[in-house]
């Protein structure tokens, strides 16, 4: 069975100001097992671009 977790670029700990900052916190997360599953990238008039991730592990 499959645990997941949605996260935006503005969501703690995932807000990054840059590449770098959010690759750090994609490898932490993958120490935990999380991977990610898929990716949405929108463009929203008033906030501009949004990225949302779907990660997923095993469920223990």
């Amino acid at each position: 069975m499959k645990e997941y977790k949605v996260v935006t670029h503005r969501d703690e700990p995932f807000a990054a100001t840059n590449s770098e900052n959010l690759e750090a916190t994609l490898n932490k997360c993958a120490t935990e097992g999380w991977q990610v599953a898929n990716t949405v990238s929108r463009l929203q008039f008033s906030s501009g671009r949004s990225l949302i991730m779907v990660l997923e592990r095993d469920s223990n």
